[in-house]
């Protein structure tokens, strides 16, 4: 009985576990890349006093960091560019379609440039499939979709740590 048991838990790790690592890989890569992101528009803030207010701004302030990082999305064997989308007036993340690319960054930014929501695209699987958000957890219908929240740092509030 103990074989029987053995056998088919051997077989449904080898089913299961190869897809792991990937998807490991993947969603450090995305956190890594919302990590930069979110360092370099805290950067544009501490120098400029807002957050970036139009789509020129928030390309200078993540060019290097994260738009010219090497990418984990390919298509037919090329890179697929780390790409970014604003949303001004936001209340919130952005609620609105999926752009079509993995590795898309949405910075949704409010009124008064001084709170941001930066989500991001990714695959359901690291070897293809649907674009979606980039989720907490792999349980895309389930789970929360990640959001990275910043507010404009005063003198002499405390410091808000970067995930990077």
């Amino acid at each position: 009985m103990a074989s029987v048991a053995s056998l088919f838990l051997g077989l449904g790790c080898a089913v299961v576990l190869p897809n792991v690592g990937p998807r490991l890989d993947m969603a450090g890569a995305n956190q890594e890349i919302l990590g930069h992101a979110d360092h370099s528009l805290s950067d544009w803030d501490e120098a400029h006093g807002t957050f970036p207010v139009n789509e020129e701004e928030l390309r200078q302030a993540l060019a290097v960091r994260p738009l010219k990082e090497p990418s984990v999305y390919f298509q037919q064997g090329k890179p697929i560019a780390y790409d970014v989308r604003i949303v001004t007036n936001a209340t919130g993340p952005f609620e609105g379609p999926v752009p079509s690319n993995p590795g898309t960054v949405v910075y949704a930014v409010s009124s008064d440039y001084k709170d941001y929501w930066l989500t991001m695209t990714t695959l359901r699987s690291p070897a293809g499939g649907q674009v979606t958000w980039e989720h907490l957890a792999w349980e895309f219908d389930l789970e929360p979709i990640w959001v990275m929240h910043r507010r404009h740092h005063h003198l002499g509030e405390g410091y808000q740590p970067f995930i990077e």
